[in-house]
């Protein structure tokens, strides 16, 4: 269970139910995730919130980078090497 991967969408500033995550599943699988474009009646609302979850999250600046992206471009693999071009 701890090596499937899950993202940040939390429907809302959730910042202890992100760390439970970081807590849980191995190192690089928490990708940031927003839910979008479920947010249409407010738009950018769950994008504000997951981004404001991230940077609440009391872990170093580097763990924030790598669930903003970092753990995603890993996990694209080569995809992700073109994305940083």
């Amino acid at each position: 269970l701890k090596m499937f991967y899950c993202d940040t969408a939390t429907f809302g500033y959730q910042p202890k139910n992100i760390q439970a995550c970081l807590d849980f599943f191995e190192e690089g699988r928490v990708l940031f995730g927003t839910d979008t474009p479920m947010d249409m009646a407010s738009p950018g609302y769950f994008t504000d919130t997951a981004l404001r979850s991230v940077e609440a999250l009391e872990v170093g600046r580097e763990e924030k980078e790598n669930v903003l992206a970092e753990n995603a471009l890993k996990f694209l693999g080569k995809a992700g090497d073109r994305l940083r071009e």
